[in-house]
């Protein structure tokens, strides 16, 4: 009883510690941005569906080049750091012991990093380069040599590249948080390039981006999801959007709730709960694709 008291008194104080540490910068932007991004879905899908296509776009056209060879760059980056002395530096110091098991890491990157991009792009991509592969290819839509054309760019960037560009930024934060004492922030490790630029007001402005960039691309991706709505009623459309926002609502919650107030344990047990479950899918689809290719094969034989 006493200890039911003290936990409920405590309460509060917890409150205003969390909201005391809060950065109202860093905070406020990005949650601006998706309650007005969430009310601008509900009341005006389609110009939200014009402003983020826009931007995707725009994006696209000015900085697909950087994109590329910085994502070749982080390839090289990743392969440099595993045959480097670097690949034997281990995060947070000798003697350090890992939280999770190999099983735990693998289970945790299949239901984050794998579903996050792979899930959507990973069936969206090559669909859409079937139907309308690049004009500087000269290749006819839905050909043969269209359809090898979506598989081959699928596994070009979406098996070592997607993964690169996960490990040299967390492998960079990791290094600096657990091993050098920096904040536990984007502008952690950037704080050893730019020194004194990435402190206070720095700070706040640098991790403020980071998290709208994720807000951004969010947006952009989510439009990309919903652009087949245009073709639906406005009855249709009005009760798939109100659905999703309960599912997603309801699924959201849980998996915060979750992981928010048991931490990394917490995220350990939700990728566990579908790691396994994940992994048997994609084993039983390899099969079933292996099958089909050889059918297929076959039948181009004839």
């Amino acid at each position: 009883m006493f200890s039911e008291i003290t936990r409920r008194a405590s309460f509060p104080k917890a409150a205003v510690s969390l909201l005391s540490n809060i950065r109202p910068v860093v905070f406020g932007v990005p949650v601006s941005i998706l309650i007005a991004t969430v009310v601008m879905s509900l009341v005006a899908m389609d110009g939200l569906l014009r402003v983020s296509s826009a931007i995707n776009s725009w994006i696209l056209e000015h900085f697909s080049t950087f994109f590329s060879w910085g994502t070749f760059s982080l390839v090289l980056t990743s392969i440099w750091a595993f045959f480097s002395p670097l690949g034997k530096v281990t995060i947070g110091g000798k003697g350090a012991v890992p939280i999770l098991s190999k099983w735990n890491w693998f289970s945790v990157t299949l239901c984050t990093t794998i579903a996050i991009g792979i899930l959507f792009w990973g069936t969206a991509e090559p669909i859409f380069h079937l139907h309308e592969p690049p004009g500087t290819r000269g290749l006819t839509p839905r050909s043969h040599e269209a359809a090898e054309f979506a598989m081959t760019s699928l596994f070009m960037h979406w098996s070592f590249t997607p993964y690169a560009i996960y490990t040299v930024p967390g492998l960079a934060f990791a290094l600096a948080y657990h091993n050098l004492g920096k904040s536990f922030s984007l502008s952690g490790p950037l704080s050893l390039v730019l020194g004194k630029w990435v402190r206070g007001i720095g700070s706040d402005i640098v991790d403020a981006v980071d998290s709208n960039t994720e807000a951004i691309a969010t947006v952009c991706q989510k439009s990309s999801a919903d652009l087949d709505t245009e073709t639906m009623s406005a009855e249709r459309r009005q009760t798939s959007l109100w659905l999703k926002v309960i599912l997603a609502s309801l699924i959201g919650a849980s998996a915060w709730a979750m992981t928010a107030f048991t931490g990394i344990d917490g995220v350990r047990m939700m990728s566990n709960l579908g790691g396994f479950p994940a992994l048997l899918i994609i084993m039983v689809m390899n099969v079933a694709l292996i099958l089909l290719g050889t059918r297929y094969r076959a039948q181009l034989t004839k």
